[in-house]
C-alpha cells in the first residue's frame, strides 16, 4: 500500500457497542441513470486485487441524500487524493424512510432522481481515480424483516450495474435490528447469514462479478467475522468489520463520561488485547481466502480528552492491519476545527471550510506505514 504523501497542509455516530459486547474483546465513467446491461468486457478484479485497490483510504459521508456534510463531493474527492489516499468508503442512505426530507416522494420519478444524485457523486469519486465502496449506511426499519433490504439492493444493483469495476457494493452498515445499541437489537450471526444468503443473489442477478463487501454480524465487530457464511465459489467477496476497541478509550465522553481520561499507551497487555480483537478474523481469512477490510476505525472522542494516546492507538491499529494485508478506510474525512482547542472534531482528518488538516492523525498513519511489523496472528491449530 502506498504511504500517504504530503501535498498540502468529516455523520452518523460510528460503532457504539453494548457492555456485553465490550466484554468479549479482551481475549470511469459515469453517465446518468439506468443501464440495461452490466459492464461488458470489463477487467473485473479478484477479491484480493480489489482489497489491495482500497489500500489505505478514508470514509466520506454523502453530501446529499440524507446525510449532513457541508462540502460538495468534488472538494472531498480532491482533498482525499491530495493526501495520497487510494480508497473511499462512501456512506449514503438508500432507504426511503430516511431520505423523505430530501426528495419529494409524491413525484412518480423521485427514485430515479434520487439515484441520479447518488450516481453523480459516485462518478466524481471514480473520475478522481478512487476505489469506491458504496456503503448502504442505514439500519433495518420496523419489524425484523429483511425484505426491504433485498428489494432495495435489487433496484440499486440493477440501476448501477454499469458502474466501473472500481466501485464495490457494501451490503449494510453495522448490521443490527433497528439502530439501538442494546442486546435486544443485536443481529446475531445466524440471522445475518440468512439475510446475506438472500441479498448476494439479488445483487448477482445484475452484477455477476461486482465486488460485494459483506459486513460481519453484531454491529460489524471483528470477533463476528469467523461466523460469517458466504456462498461457495464466489471469488468477488470481501469481508468487512469495524474496530474501535477498547471503546472505553476510543469513545470516552461520547457514550460514558465515566470513561473520560482513559489512556492507551501500547503496553504489552494492551497490544495483545488489540491483536485479540482481530486474531480469529485474520485466521478465518487465511483459511477461506476471503480478504479483510476494516471500514471504520479511529480513536473517536479520545482526541478530545488526551493528546498523544490516540495517535499511538491509530498508528498501532494501522500497523497491525497492514502486517496482515487488511485494507482500511479511516473514519472520517471531514470535521470541524474547534476555535478554542484548535483540534478537529472527532479525530476527523480535515476541516474543508478552513482547509486545515488534522496533522497528528496524518502523521500517525504515515508513521505506521513507514514502520512495518511482521505478521502477528496466531492461527496454530486452526
Amino acid at each position: 500500500m502506498p504511504s500517504l504523501c504530503r501535498v498540502r497542509p468529516g455523520a452518523a455516530l460510528p460503532l457504539i457497542l453494548t457492555l456485553a459486547l465490550v466484554g468479549s474483546c479482551g481475549g470511469s465513467s459515469g453517465g446518468s441513470g439506468s443501464s440495461s446491461s452490466p459492464v461488458a468486457a470489463a477487467n473485473w478484479p479478484s477479491a484480493v486485487e480489489a482489497s489491495a485497490a482500497i489500500g489505505n483510504g478514508v470514509e466520506i459521508v454523502s453530501p446529499c441524500c440524507g446525510q449532513t456534510a457541508p462540502l460538495d463531493i468534488e472538494a472531498q474527492a480532491l482533498a482525499t487524493k491530495s493526501m495520497g489516499f487510494t480508497g473511499v468508503r462512501y456512506a449514503v442512505r438508500l432507504w426511503p424512510e430516511d431520505i423523505e426530507d430530501f426528495v419529494d416522494q409524491a413525484d412518480p420519478d423521485w427514485l430515479d432522481k434520487f439515484l441520479d444524485q447518488v450516481r453523480a457523486e459516485i462518478d466524481v469519486l471514480t473520475d478522481h481515480g478512487l476505489t469506491v465502496v458504496v456503503n448502504f449506511n442505514q439500519n433495518f426499519k420496523g419489524d425484523r424483516n429483511s425484505d426491504p433490504l433485498v428489494d432495495r439492493w435489487t433496484v440499486v444493483a440493477e440501476r448501477f450495474q454499469d458502474l466501473p469495476p472500481s466501485v464495490y457494493f457494501e451490503i449494510l452498515n453495522e448490521p443490527n435490528w433497528g439502530g439501538g445499541f442494546s442486546p435486544a437489537n443485536a443481529l446475531v450471526p445466524d440471522e445475518w447469514n440468512a439475510i446475506v444468503a438472500r441479498v448476494i443473489p439479488a445483487i448477482r442477478a445484475t452484477n455477476p462479478q461486482r465486488i460485494i463487501v459483506v459486513p460481519s454480524a453484531l454491529w460489524s465487530t471483528p470477533q463476528a467475522i469467523p461466523d460469517l457464511v458466504l456462498p461457495a465459489g464466489d471469488e468477488h467477496l470481501i469481508a468487512t468489520f469495524h474496530n474501535y476497541f477498547p471503546v472505553q478509550f476510543t469513545h470516552q465522553g461520547s457514550w460514558s463520561d465515566a470513561w473520560i481520561g482513559t489512556t492507551w499507551t501500547g503496553t504489552p497487555d494492551e497490544l495483545a488485547t488489540m491483536q485479540a480483537t482481530m486474531n480469529d478474523a485474520v485466521c478465518w481469512s487465511r483459511d477461506t481466502g476471503v480478504p479483510l477490510f476494516n471500514g471504520e476505525f479511529s480513536s473517536y472522542d479520545a482526541g478530545t480528552y488526551v493528546d498523544q494516546d490516540p495517535m499511538l492507538w491509530n498508528k498501532t491499529m494501522v500497523q497491525l492491519m497492514e502486517a496482515e494485508n487488511i485494507s482500511w478506510t479511516y473514519f472520517l474525512l471531514h470535521g470541524h476545527l474547534d476555535p478554542v482547542t484548535q483540534k478537529i472534531s472527532y479525530d476527523s482528518l480535515w476541516d474543508g471550510n478552513a482547509d486545515v488538516w488534522n496533522q497528528p492523525v496524518l502523521d500517525a498513519l504515515d508513521q505506521a506505514q513507514a514502520e512495518h511489523i511482521a505478521p502477528w496472528a496466531n492461527c496454530a491449530g486452526k
